[in-house]
């Protein structure tokens, strides 16, 4: 193991070595070395070649200065490099790019030439290759001083006159006259296949430079060499100029004359800018410059990694790839539902929640998901006599209504809706289902009596499919692993607080085990609670063998979610009597339904025992339920359940489902549509919905395009969007303002007079094009649905409904508050929203209030006066009518001091004497005025009235501090309603009641009835 590491590293040593290093010119002369040091020095005593191209550590606009580069003092442990910024600085800093090799890597040449020493200019000397290439190789160069630190020996270089057998090698000084120059070494390569795994990418880009350079880019001219591959860190890139003249020019401008560098502008993981500059006296002969770049480094390890679940590939090193979640996502709201039915804000957080979970979900659309995924239906099971009513039907599902990798819930019912006869009652069937699937499922039913009474009828199942639960409902299944015969039970516990009254609930069963019609059982509920409820199912034959993993599906809401669902209830079966034997010894009820359907709707049972009252348990019972017949107006449900001893009571519980709009329409959210059968143009299509009373459909939100799209199988179709009127000025058929669009890329163009709009289908990301009028596509039509016509709305009892486009409102009646699903009775007593006279009583009722005057008046409430003759607690009075012609202030005074006698606040009240009331006191004490209830008067050490500004808070003896809101009456205005806020948290007015406030000429009294919603510490707080 040891010799296997020392081969190793001895070979990784002798073979190839590459790197880059900043190195920071500074003035003047903008001039810098730097000692390099290799990881692993090489061995073998052969001479160490260096090549080295220069560059720039970041991107800039545009390009800047290269530069001369150069290495001397090269030994196996390492070299130093120099570099001459050409031009003025750029930052400063110059990268540096190298590669060092000790031997001719396979394919290739290497070799060093020693220069003649020249005073000044342009020095150039053939190079004969050792072996000729059977065409011109790729070339690198670079210089090798012998003497360190030397800039004047700064060169250009550059190749020419490339050939198979040998090239030229120049170089132009740096500063003109800064010779003389010797000591100078060019190390060159060259190849053109080689077999170096190091060497990621070798090519070349030609420089025809047909135009002049431009100061804008600062003379140079550039290219980007994009890598076939990405790389995991930006890798080292070597680039050497080859100078040629055009090949229409047969004559060379001569080298002396020239001068060609080549830079590195900026490299990136995936690609590298590189320029060059030139110089050439004959402005009429444009040189054609190819530079030959080399790239080495280490690829991305994540190329060809195929990471599951939404991962995304990260490099943590050049070997080590990993699949990771995205470690941040943005925070805007471009929503997309997934295919188990979840919506994310956006799809970066669908991806990361995916990864981080290692969940294999798609993304089933844009938009948010829909919220109770449905279809129903009804299927008639064909009559077999040779199974008796034992059968099974595969149901198939509308595609695109569900999402695939979320789970269904079904409930089946059955029903002898196909029998002639009302009167005949049919032998107890129970249903199950198999092979759940979002597009399909299997229904069975099996009937007891062995068909032994010959029944002709079809049996027909009603079925509803969902996902999710209803508004206000909830939905799962529980399992029962096994049982061997008989009955067995298992609790379900429903979310806390759910329910506030007892829920109804629909169970079906659902057998993972396909084809064993041993496992057929009744199934119904055991001691329902508004927090839990029982499953039991018992067998349909006894001894019938183990039964395992039979699932039961439930649902369990108690109101109704609307438009869905139109009505549910429940019917007490008291089962006191035997069955009678005219209904084949089943109980039966008749219902009628709330309302008259146009169609046939479906109707769904579920058998509800409980065992209280000295019930039988559910293991010596046995009960189904199922529906005989079903009309427009009414069902009959029956029931039979075991006899031991007894029949038990019980209930069943029943929903019914109608359509919702007009048959061959479909309903969502707020809208009823309609999808034509064939194609039609669009001007047709127009037409037709017209014809329907109803118009092409208006597109919303992504929900409803979805929905839309979905309503077509997937396919096009036209929608109400054209730009027919004015070109490019999209409107809706319906003239509504809908500024929802989601046209596919480079979408609306026009090509070929497109004014009308359709949809590409889920295939195309349910993206919007637009087309001639005259295609030819389905259609979809749509129209208002009136909730409040139909009695699908869901405003509360006390609220009135208002039909608007695409849904409706609710707005509380007059003596209720509330947002129109929930109303509350309002208080006017309280609130002081009142008109009962200052001398009644204001009684509060349900949606209103009642006045009754105080003894000893007399009166409706809204007016009260004292019976002629009755005595007021010391005084007396009589009413003396001034004549008509008496006017002027006497008359106005004589009836003022007539009304503050009768004010009997003005003379029964209670003083509120208490100094530490006044605004200006502290809060050693927490006191509280919850306990008030009747007229008060500030007085004494209290002050004389109620403050009317905003006390601090911590002042008058409590926390938050009482005032008047609204200022004191006058005299004349009488008795009137005030409200009283309370300081509290930086506001002012964070509590608040009212009260009622009289001016009794000399002081003020207050009605007050303790503090709002009894909180503490409150006080009313007085000023003097």
């Amino acid at each position: 193991l040891v010799f296997q590491c020392v081969i190793i590293y001895f070979l990784t040593a002798l073979g190839f070595k590459a790197g880059k290093e900043n190195i920071v010119t500074t003035t003047p002369g903008l001039f810098a070395c730097k000692e390099i040091s290799f990881q692993y020095r090489f061995y073998g005593g052969q001479q160490v070649k260096v090549f080295a191209s220069v560059g720039h550590t970041e991107r800039s606009q545009n390009p800047r200065n290269g530069g001369a580069v150069w290495v001397d003092d090269v030994t196996e442990s390492g070299f130093t490099a120099c570099v001459v910024e050409f031009g003025d600085s750029s930052n400063g800093t110059k990268e540096v790019y190298w590669i060092a090799i000790q031997t001719a890597p396979l394919g290739s040449q290497i070799g060093a030439k020693s220069l003649s020493s020249w005073t000044t200019g342009t020095e150039c000397e053939k190079i004969d290759f050792q072996q000729r290439f059977s065409s011109p190789p790729t070339i690198f160069v670079t210089v090798t001083h012998g003497v360190t630190n030397r800039t004047q020996d700064a060169m250009a270089l550059w190749v020419e006159d490339l050939k198979a057998e040998s090239f030229k090698i120049c170089l132009r000084e740096a500063k003109i006259f800064d010779g003389p120059h010797k000591n100078l070494k060019i190390n060159w390569m060259a190849f053109h296949n080689i077999s170096v795994d190091n060497f990621t990418l070798i090519n070349s880009l030609v420089f025809a430079n047909t135009n002049s350079p431009s100061p804008q880019h600062n003379y140079a001219f550039c290219q980007t060499a994009n890598f076939t591959e990405s790389f995991y860190a930006p890798p080292v890139v070597l680039v050497t100029a080859k100078r040629s003249t055009k090949i229409n020019n047969s004559l060379q401008s001569g080298s002396q004359c020239n001068a060609v560098t080549t830079w590195v502008e900026y490299t990136s993981k995936t690609e590298a800018q590189i320029c060059v500059k030139t110089f050439n006296s004959d402005s009429n002969n444009k040189d054609v410059i190819t530079v030959d770049y080399m790239v080495t480094g280490d690829l991305d390890p994540c190329i060809g990694v195929l990471c599951h679940y939404h991962c995304l590939c990260k490099g943590f090193g050049p070997y080590d790839a990993r699949c990771v979640s995205l470690e941040s996502c943005p925070s805007y709201q471009e929503p997309v539902c997934s295919s188990n039915g979840s919506t994310y804000d956006n799809e970066c957080l669908f991806q990361r929640e995916m990864c981080i979970l290692r969940l294999n979900y798609t993304v089933q659309h844009p938009g948010s998901c829909e919220g109770f995924p449905f279809q129903r239906g009804r299927q008639h099971m064909p009559h077999i006599p040779s199974l008796g009513y034992s059968h099974c039907e595969v149901i198939r599902l509308r595609p695109f209504v569900f999402y695939p990798d979320k789970a269904l819930g079904v409930q089946v019912t059955v029903n002898h809706i196909d029998t002639s006869d009302k009167s005949y009652v049919h032998d107890a069937a129970v249903s199950w289902v198999e092979n759940v699937n979002y597009d399909r499922f299997t229904a069975c039913v099996m009937a007891a009596g062995y068909n032994e009474r010959h029944a002709n009828a079809n049996v027909t199942v009603d079925w509803m499919v969902y996902q999710g639960a209803p508004v206000g409902g909830v939905a799962d299944e529980v399992r029962l692993s096994q049982w061997w015969t008989g009955t067995t039970c298992k609790s379900v516990s429903l979310p806390s607080g759910k329910f506030s009254v007892m829920p109804s609930v629909f169970v079906t069963a659902a057998h993972h085990h396909a084809g064993l019609k041993r496992d057929a059982a009744s199934v119904w509920i055991e001691d329902l609670t508004q927090s839990s409820f029982k499953v039991c199912l018992r067998e349909l034959q006894n001894y019938a063998g183990s039964h395992e993993d039979v699932y039961v599906k439930w649902l369990a809401f108690s109101s109704l979610h609307k438009p869905l669902f139109s009505e549910h209830s429940s019917i007490y079966f008291s089962n006191s009597q035997s069955p009678p034997a005219g209904h084949n010894r089943a109980y039966c009820k008749d219902v009628s339904f709330n309302q008259k359907f146009n169609n046939i709707p479906n109707v769904f049972v579920s058998a509800n025992h409980s065992t209280s009252g000295g019930n039988l348990q559910p293991i010596h019972n046995g009960i189904t339920a199922w529906v005989e017949y079903v009309n427009e107006t009414g069902f009959r449900v029956c029931l039979k359940e075991l006899y031991e001893a007894k029949y038990d009571p019980l209930s069943v519980s029943y929903t019914v489902l109608s359509d919702i709009c007009q048959p061959g329409w479909g309903y969502f959210d707020g809208y009823c549509y309609f999808t034509s059968p064939a194609c039609m143009p669009w001007l047709t299509a127009e037409s037709n919905c017209s014809a329907m009373g109803s118009q092409l459909v208006t597109i919303h939100n992504q929900e409803e395009n979805v929905y839309v799209q979905h309503r077509h199988n997937g396919e096009r179709s036209w929608i109400g969007l054209n730009d027919r009127s004015v070109e490019g000025s999209f409107v809706w058929t319906n003239k509504e303002i809908s500024k929802f669009r989601f046209w596919a890329h480079q979408q609306p163009n026009d090509w070929n007079n497109e004014d009308c709009v359709h949809t590409l289908s889920a295939k195309h990301g349910y993206a919007w094009n637009d087309v001639p009028c005259d295609n030819c596509f389905n259609f979809t039509c749509f129209t208002d649905f009136d909730e409040c016509k139909t009695n699908t709305y869901s405003c509360d009892d006390n609220a009135a409904c208002k039909n608007t486009v695409g849904s409706y409102t609710c707005t509380c009646k007059s003596g209720y508050s509330g947002d129109g699903k929930t109303c509350n009775d309002v208080d006017e007593c309280t609130n002081g929203a009142n008109s009962c006279h200052s001398l009644a009583s204001c009684i509060n009722t349900i949606g209103s209030y009642t006045c009754s005057c105080n003894q000893p008046y007399a009166g409706d409430g809204k007016t009260c006066n004292l019976a002629s003759g009755e005595w007021t607690g010391g005084f007396s009075w009589l009413y003396i009518p001034l004549p008509v012609s008496y006017s002027g202030v006497l008359p106005f005074l004589f009836q003022l001091l007539i009304a503050l006698c009768l004010s009997i606040e003005c003379q029964s009240y209670q003083s509120l004497t208490d100094s530490t009331r006044l605004v200006t006191y502290g809060n050693s004490y927490y006191y509280c005025d919850n306990g008030l209830s009747g007229w008060y008067r500030f007085q004494g050490g209290a002050g004389t009235r109620m403050a009317t500004s905003c006390p601090s808070i911590y002042r008058c003896y409590t926390a938050a501090t009482g005032w008047l809101s609204g200022g004191h009456p006058s005299v004349a205005d009488g008795q009137v309603s005030r409200l009283t806020c309370f300081h509290w948290n930086a506001n002012c007015c964070l509590w608040s009641n009212y009260i009622k406030v009289r001016n009794c000429g000399a002081f003020y009294v207050y009605h007050i009835r303790g503090t709002p919603h009894g909180h503490c510490h409150l006080r009313y707080c007085s000023t003097s």
